[in-house]
């Protein structure tokens, strides 16, 4: 499917490589012109306007995310080609091994940059997916908060219980984060 994805767009792929992704296909294509991109193909019937416009208007905030390159849909599908944000997700780092207590502060702090107020009743851009695997960083720096589906303004306390539960649930599902957890939550 991603070859016809990428025809349809008149895009040339010369290497595309399928990555994880729970809520839809996620392929890193390579592209004759250069570029790197990242492909999102949705669950059948799953509308991705909701998704661009929470990038857009992230991008517009100033905040690490992918840009929107181009839509179509496929199949009944809807597709979003984004920009590629390098890096790994801080996920990845915290089950290799890496300190819980920085990789926690650089995290936070970039949820806490997401809740910059945008209107006078403190409502913000609630991600309400903010986890460690949707967060890409090299060394200190944020290089991408991926995965928006989900996104809306609201209050923000909205995003951070829904980060502070996947965070408690996390042991459960990674046997790895039970040793490291709590510093991470400590330092988020």
């Amino acid at each position: 499917m991603i070859a016809s994805v990428l025809d349809r767009l008149a895009m040339r792929a010369t290497r595309t490589e399928r990555m994880s992704g729970y809520d839809a296909q996620v392929w890193r294509a390579e592209l004759a012109d250069g570029r790197t991109v990242a492909v999102r193909i949705l669950r059948r019937g799953v509308s991705s306007h909701e998704e661009i416009a929470a990038l857009r208007l992230a991008g517009r905030c100033g905040h690490p995310v992918p840009g929107v390159i181009a839509t179509t849909e496929h199949d009944g599908y809807d597709v979003v080609v984004l920009t590629w944000c390098p890096g790994r997700t801080i996920g990845d780092l915290l089950v290799e091994g890496g300190d819980p207590d920085r990789l926690g502060r650089v995290f936070g702090l970039a949820q806490a940059a997401l809740h910059s107020p945008l209107d006078d009743r403190g409502h913000v851009l609630c991600h309400l997916d903010y986890q460690p695997f949707n967060v890409l960083v090299d060394g200190d720096v944020v290089t991408g908060i991926v995965d928006w589906p989900n996104a809306r303004v609201d209050d923000p306390r909205a995003d951070l219980a829904w980060t502070r539960v996947v965070l408690a649930f996390a042991p459960a599902l990674l046997p790895q984060f039970a040793s490291i957890g709590g510093r991470f939550e400590a330092a988020w």
